[in-house]
């Protein structure tokens, strides 16, 4: 559904008082209605209620008179959103009986709310006896009764509301609906509570009750006072109109489904009742049929009666005849007779020899026959004896392995939803002490999902050597070629069943990339260590004598054919596309030399998000205990070390430093040592989150670290100390702090926090674009930078973008809100970057609370200066004052930061003039890899506008650009036709699509690629806006030709030389007819414009403009 996504404009600012952005604002315009199936009458205040949710987080919230359950599902809902420890109590709900039981509010609760929501069932003259006084943070008055009964309610409820409390009475319209509660809404307004009134729809009343009420209600009651709510009603009203809409069109769709289910039933049933009208049609016309054929047999059988009575008389002639000729044969029967009896001899002889051969054939068929019985016999003795072994204790405890072998899938798909298991509890290690924040985490407590069942491994680690061996002659590898990508190697001592399952774990999700897999045991004297090597694929080796887990990967490994190795511990399994997440980094990253996986415990639990080495070379497996999905623990970075337990690393690497330090021998440390001496090389460790492999750590060595093996651990570390005592105490923390800066290696690197609207999506706006390439500085500057989005829910595809580059993404899958995130943290960053004026403004009295880092303001563009030229192209003098009042509010707001940035030097420039003690600067917004002219001419006389339709404008630019500049490019060019790529088009955008016009919508980065490689030009003829543009950048990088307005060019130094630039629509058209017909002047631009870009917006350029800034505020 599409509707006309914008506000009103005023120069009052009355909804900024609740604190919410205009991105915040359209936000809410995209939201969809809990539950539209429910057609509630309430759907118009929907977000409100929505909002209102989170902006007083009520810890306890009643509706009183529930019906559909719509508005009270809509407050569950946003307990959802805002991730809210709340109880919510719904009463009079269980009376709504629905036609679809799916609808029920009992069935929509027991889905989706149970955890926290109660449906009750009582009078609600007699609920209030169910709340202790003084609990209730937010009441809803829906369907109370009669007016009489409806004040009693009220008044039994009043004293049980808490000194924050907010009441919501529907139906104060004075509609039809609900007349009982206007007399309780004119009693609320004669005591003179603060109050305001939304009247669209039934009518919303909110009452501030407490004391203690949330600041933004407070400012909103405050607005109602002062008779300045119209604009906040106003935009209220128009996100409720949508969410009406969204719930009639849901209505409608249901209906005309049930519509058609009715239509298809009625018309099945007419072409059945069809179909046996003519079959008995059929079956009367084929008895009519039969009965002329019997007709025509019994004439025919009287016609034969009478052919029968003359051929009688004809036998009986030729009787006569015949008995003649007896008479006469007789004489010569007695001669025959005579010479007969010579040949009975003959005949008895013959006779004689026939019975003899018949005898023998009997008796080989009852030989076959004994045969046949004694395989029967055999048969049945077999099947016996297979019963017999099916029932025996043997192979009923090997059945979980079989099992196990045809459906392994599905146990790990259980395993992978381990992952998910939400774990807030650290529990140290002996000797370590935790950091305040993990105390913190670990008094929480929070719902989590059940441990995976590890039945069938459980019965694996149980099986009897014969099953063991069954498993193993079924496990079958890939061959892996003369040159595999990678040899994993597989290091054991004993164990068979963690091996096999290890090995499983590579059979049943093969990787993209050849592995070769070598398993080494290390003479362990177990009997069935042999069994792994039954496995068809792998190369199984035997040591000669016990030599340690070290000694034996380092033999292992010259054996190896592979590019890259894999050590793999083999009590490990790895979960699906971790082998070749680790082998894509390898092949993407040739800085990186070591390359650890993502350790989670089988019960889903973290083991290790990387390691951290303190400068006493003791160590750390950082996010051990927590949660794997935990945004600290999901992005690509350097780390101190990873876990010898799985880990990649080049091949050639590994000989060069000759394999693991003997030093270490039998284990321990060898694998954090040659981390160290891997960045000695000058090559990167690097951990890898989407290589997630389940760890039964302790298998091999145990856990004890004062026994056996494991005592190594606290000897190595010594060792570990003395070798590399210099650079402990140069890059690394001391013991248990600065956990920020220890995990990413941050001990001499810049640390900065970005903050934006939300995760840039570079497929959606040219402001996500402008943001991912500060972003990629940054980290070519050897930054480590965290991002904070404002709108916080999590964006999985928009996230794991950023995370896959090396960005921490810190939404919603943080429990942290940005306060308590400073308060653990604010110490170690060194900058704050806030992008945009209201966001700024929003997080810029928090931060200054919350770390002493300095300050960096990036505005994307001056708003007012856009402003402003829109006003003059439209003529809206109400939107000249809201310029002026930006104007003041963004002047005010660069006073607060130490530097200022904008992506143009004439926007810095205004800076400047008008607050010359404001350290403006300009840094370069885009940025590009590649500078490639084009081979060929493109062809035709496709025209090409891209742009993001929230952006107003795009809108105008499209608008004109078809309707006054196409007409007269087609006039010369009728074949030209244009597309308009970008997200969010209005209708006023989307009418403009015709013949020879293309309105795409949003569209992938891919597609919008393939629309610059097949356009003849771009076009760009914005008339109002303010900063670098996206789209101008874009077609000068790619060499697409140009054609633009001084608007749509400012920013950019010397593109007036490259592309042509006019004011006027006849000079824009004449200028793109000169390039659709001219494959000379076309080919020239196209040259000129990719040089240009090079020179302006290179990344070396964008890195050079950042770290100059960050200096500058450093200094400040």
């Amino acid at each position: 559904m599409q509707t006309n996504a914008t506000f009103p404009a005023s120069s009052c600012r009355a909804p900024d008082v609740l604190g919410l952005s205009d991105a915040d604002w359209l936000a809410m315009l995209d939201q969809r209605p809990v539950r539209p199936e429910l057609l509630d009458a309430a759907a118009c205040h929907e977000p409100f209620l929505r909002w209102l949710v989170g902006a007083i987080h009520p810890r306890c919230l009643v509706e009183l008179g529930t019906t559909t359950g719509g508005s009270y599902f809509a407050l569950c809902q946003a307990v959802v959103d805002a991730g809210l420890v709340a109880e919510a109590r719904a009463v009079g709900a269980t009376g709504h009986s629905p036609d679809d039981p799916a609808l029920s509010p009992d069935r929509i609760n027991e889905l989706s709310y149970s955890a926290f929501s109660t449906l009750v069932e009582a009078p609600l003259d007699q609920a209030a006896d169910f709340f202790r006084d003084g609990t209730i943070d937010l009441l809803q008055l829906r369907d109370l009764g009669d007016a009489g009964h409806a004040g009693a309610i009220w008044e039994r409820f009043r004293p049980k509301l808490s000194g924050r409390a907010i009441l919501l009475v529907h139906g104060i319209a004075a509609g039809p609906r609900q007349p009982a509660m206007m007399p309780v809404w004119e009693a609320l307004l004669q005591a003179g509570l603060p109050h305001i009134e939304f009247r669209h729809g039934e009518g919303l009343g909110v009452v501030a009750l407490g004391t203690e009420v949330a600041e933004p209600i407070a400012a909103m009651c405050a607005l109602q006072a002062a008779g300045s709510a119209m604009v906040l009603r106003e935009r209220f009203a128009r996100l409720g109109e949508r969410s009406e809409l969204a719930c009639l069109l849901s209505q409608a769709q249901r209906s005309a489904a049930i519509a058609r289910e009715q239509h298809d039933a009625a018309l099945t049933e007419a072409l059945e009742h069809r179909e046996r009208a003519s079959a008995r049609a059929t079956e009367a016309e084929a008895g009519a049929a039969e009965a002329q054929a019997r007709e025509e047999r019994a004439s025919a059988r009287a016609a034969e009666a009478e052919a029968s009575a003359a051929e009688a008389l004809a036998r009986e002639e030729r009787a006569n005849a015949r008995a003649a000729q007896a008479e006469a044969s007789a004489a010569e029967a007695l001669a025959r007779e005579e010479r007969a009896g010579l040949d009975i001899q003959a005949l008895r002889g013959t006779t004689e020899a026939t019975s003899k051969a018949l005898a023998a054939a009997t008796e080989r068929l009852e030989s076959l026959e004994a045969r046949l019985r004694e395989t029967e016999e055999a048969l049945a003795r077999n099947t016996s004896r297979a019963d017999a072994i099916e029932s025996s204790t043997l192979w009923r405890a090997t059945g979980p392995v079989r099992t196990m072998m045809h459906r392994l899938p599905a146990v790990r798909r259980l395993v992978r939803k381990s992952l998910r298991f939400s774990y807030r509890l650290w529990r140290p290690l002996p000797a370590q002490r935790p950091s305040p924040a993990l105390d913190a985490a670990a008094s929480c407590s929070i719902a989590t999902d059940p441990p995976p069942d590890n039945t069938a491994w459980h019965a694996l680690a149980d099986a009897t050597p014969e099953a063991l061996r069954l498993e193993a002659e079924s496990l079958r590898l890939r061959d892996p070629g003369e040159q595999p990508d990678v040899t994993i190697i597989v290091p054991t001592y004993g164990q068979v069943p963690f091996t096999l399952m290890c090995l499983r774990s590579i059979a049943d999700a093969p990787p993209a990339a050849s592995v070769e897999v070598i398993v080494i045991d290390d003479a362990a004297p177990d009997p069935l260590a042999r069994i792994p090597a039954a496995v068809a694929g792998i190369r199984f080796v035997r040591n000669a004598s016990n030599m340690g887990f070290l000694l034996s990967c380092n033999a292992a490994a010259k054996l190896a054919r592979g590019r890259y190795l894999i050590l793999q511990n083999n009590d490990t399994q790895f979960q699906q596309g971790a082998i070749d997440a680790l082998v894509d980094l390898a092949d993407a990253r040739p800085d990186a030399g070591l390359i650890g996986a993502k350790l989670v415990y089988p019960d889903g639990r973290l083991q290790e998000a990387g390691g951290i080495v303190w400068n006493d070379a003791s160590a750390m497996n950082w996010g051990r205990l927590g949660d794997p999905a935990a945004p600290e623990h999901c992005y690509l970075r350097e780390t101190d070390y990873c876990t010898g337990a799985s880990i990649l690393v080049r091949r050639d690497v590994f000989e060069t430093l000759g394999g693991f330090d003997e030093r270490y021998a039998p284990a321990y440390y060898e694998d954090t040592d040659l981390a160290f001496r891997v960045r000695e090389l000058g090559l990167k460790v690097l951990f890898e989150p989407r290589a997630v492999v389940i760890h039964h750590e302790g298998v091999t060595h145990g856990t004890d670290v004062t026994t056996g093996v494991k005592a190594h651990q606290l000897v190595n570390q010594r060792v570990m100390f003395e070798r590399w005592e210099p650079v402990l105490r140069r890059d690394h923390q001391a013991p248990w702090t600065r956990y920020l800066r220890a995990r990413d290696r941050a001990a001499n690197r810049h640390v900065i926090l970005v903050a934006d609207v939300m995760v840039p999506e570079p497929d959606h706006d040219a402001g996500s674009r402008n943001t991912l390439s500060i972003l990629k500085a940054l980290l070519d500057a050897d930054c480590v930078v965290k991002f904070w989005p404002w709108h916080r829910p999590h964006q999985p595809v928009a996230a794991e973008r950023l995370e896959r580059l090396g960005i921490e993404v810190i939404d919603s899958r943080s429990p942290h809100d940005l306060t308590a995130w400073l308060q653990e943290n604010g110490d170690q960053i060194d900058s704050v970057m806030l992008m945009r004026p209201n966001l700024a403004e929003a997080m810029l009295p928090i931060v200054r609370q919350g770390t002493r880092a300095s300050l960096l303001y990036y505005g994307h563009d001056l708003h007012y200066v856009r402003m402003r030229m829109e006003a003059e192209v439209t003529g809206n003098a109400a939107l000249a004052r809201e310029a002026d009042e930006m104007e003041r509010f963004e002047q005010a707001l660069w006073g607060s930061f130490d530097v200022v940035l904008y992506p143009s030097e004439a926007e810095a420039a205004l800076v400047r003039s008008a607050a010359p003690k404001v350290d403006a600067r300009s840094v370069v917004p885009y940025c590009f890899d590649e500078f490639r002219p084009r081979d060929s001419v493109t062809p035709g006389s496709a025209l090409l506008f891209v742009g993001g339709f929230l952006h107003q404008p795009n809108v105008d630019a499209a608008i004109w650009l078809v309707r006054e500049i196409l007409p007269l490019i087609r006039q010369q060019c009728p074949e030209a036709h244009l597309v308009i790529a970008g997200s969010n088009p209005p209708e006023n955008v989307r009418a403009l699509a015709c013949g020879h016009v293309i309105v795409t919508g949003r569209i992938s980065d891919e597609e919008l690629l393939r629309l610059y490689r097949v356009s003849r030009t771009a076009v760009v003829p914005l008339r109002f806006g303010a900063g670098v543009k996206g789209k101008v950048a874009e077609a000068l990088h790619l060499g697409l030709p140009l054609v633009t307005t001084p608007i749509g060019a400012e920013g950019i130094p010397g593109i007036d030389e490259v592309v042509p630039i006019s004011t006027e629509a006849p000079d824009i058209a004449e200028a793109v007819v000169r390039l659709i017909k001219s494959d000379d002047a076309w080919t020239r631009q196209s040259r000129a414009q990719v040089e240009l870009a090079s020179m302006k917006f290179s990344r070396t350029a964008v890195r050079r403009s950042l770290v100059s800034a960050l200096a500058a505020a450093q200094g400040a």
